[in-house]
């Protein structure tokens, strides 16, 4: 079903690939997780064939979504790349933001700043 909806949204890529297309699963909530290539998000295989105590077996209807994302002509499609275990080929992307605290004359300024915003009662 993923496959011919897939077909279905992006049928100059999708269609001719029909029934070759490789299925993945990754855990629930790890599209960020996904797309900065973390380390400890695995993908597993998703076949086509279903047998007793496979994953897919124990998936409800209920729990499959899709949102997807309009793109402009010409522009690129999300994509992360996966070896054949499901780990990220790519490299971990490093936030680029300094995580400290602000120094006492930034808090300062901070305070000024929003004091000044402050109106007074009458």
């Amino acid at each position: 079903m993923l496959e011919e909806h897939a077909a279905r949204l992006r049928p100059q890529e999708l269609f001719p690939k029909w029934g070759s297309l490789q299925l993945w699963l990754a855990p629930g909530d790890s599209e960020l997780d996904v797309a900065y290539n973390r380390p400890n998000i695995k993908f597993v295989q998703m076949f086509r064939d279903v047998g007793d105590g496979d994953i897919v077996a124990e998936i409800r209807n209920v729990e499959i979504g899709f949102q997807g994302e309009v793109y402009e002509s010409g522009e690129e499609g999300f994509r992360t790349w996966r070896t054949e275990d499901g780990m990220t080929v790519k490299p971990e992307i490093q936030s680029s933001v300094e995580n400290r605290q602000p120094t006492e004359a930034e808090l300062d300024n901070m305070m000024e700043m929003l004091n000044s915003q402050v109106v007074p009662d009458v």
